[in-house]
């Protein structure tokens, strides 16, 4: 699945809520199915165009070479 910019999300659903775009066609803009337009739609009603920001936070913290040699060195071990 591909990501897009927030914007550009926001854009679909607003289109798709006024009528503008089909599910089908949002689905084939987004690369979703027609599932997760379901949850972009509900999320737009509840919260407005903002809550379709994606707020998951990564805990990946970037490693050094050095420090990457050393973690693959202790997980040989």
């Amino acid at each position: 699945m591909q990501r897009h910019d927030l914007s550009f999300k926001q854009e679909i659903v607003k289109k798709l809520v006024k009528g503008k775009l089909d599910r089908k066609e949002a689905c084939h803009l987004l690369g979703c199915s027609s599932k997760t337009i379901t949850r972009y739609l509900d999320k737009a009603a509840k919260g407005g165009l903002g809550a379709l920001k994606d707020g998951r936070h990564s805990n990946y913290s970037k490693l050094t070479p050095k420090q990457l040699l050393g973690v693959i060195k202790e997980k040989k071990e």
